[in-house]
């Protein structure tokens, strides 16, 4: 019996920040600032490595992170042009995935809710704030690879061994909820159910519900 079920975010709830900012065709930075996206990516890919396992204490923290981020990021593609403007537009690039938010406020009367995402710091508390994450997830039941030090891939299987301690529920009665698949096979492995969610798509609440409906979950 399902007891807990627990979400990523990126793909999940809400579109992937960094990919969207970075590669969107039509209003991404790579478009605004005339960028190779094959470049852009590989830049990118190689910030979150950077960034994705540093913690920060405190709000200043946090900031110092972002603004170190994209100071990194104009310096490779030699741009000019003020902080705010990066910090300000991530805005524009958390879009809440269609119903999603919906489903997890019907959901957490019933269910012990969790987060495990791979986002970095200052988008995790972008996200947070505007999705109101906090308004359904304990913090305490929120794994991060910024308190980890590992990612959802790792071969240890770091962050889903926080997820299991930090959560009431024994693994076996976990669900976990993610949009890329070798997340979902390590999650198996270690020992949790887990479904592959279609990334980003306006049909992932009804693909959950019909998914729920068919594992006899109530919602």
């Amino acid at each position: 019996m399902i007891q807990s079920i627990v979400f990523d975010i990126g793909g999940v709830l809400a579109s992937d920040i960094w990919e969207t900012m970075f590669l969107d065709p039509n209003k991404g930075l790579a478009k605004h600032f005339g960028l190779d996206p094959n470049a852009v990516h590989k830049f990118g890919l190689g910030l979150w490595e950077q960034y994705a396992y540093l913690d920060a204490c405190c709000e200043e923290e946090v900031d110092f992170l972002e603004e170190d981020y994209w100071q990194r990021f104009m310096d490779e593609f030699d741009i000019s042009e003020q902080l705010d403007f990066f910090i300000q537009k991530t805005y524009e690039f958390i879009i809440p995935v269609k119903g999603m938010m919906g489903l997890v406020e019907q959901l957490a009367p019933k269910y012990e809710l969790g987060i495990c995402s791979n986002n970095s710091e200052f988008f995790h508390t972008k996200l947070a704030e505007v999705l109101g994450l906090y308004k359904y997830f304990d913090p305490k039941k929120e794994i991060l690879p910024t308190k980890i030090g590992a990612s959802k891939t790792s071969p240890n299987y770091e962050m889903f061994k926080a997820l299991d301690k930090a959560l009431d529920t024994p693994k076996e009665n976990v669900l976990f909820v993610d949009d890329r698949q070798k997340n979902i096979e390590r999650a198996i492995e270690y020992g949790f159910n887990a479904v592959l969610l279609p990334q980003a798509s306006d049909l992932g609440e009804e693909y959950l519900r019909r998914f729920f409906k068919m594992s006899n979950i109530k919602i």
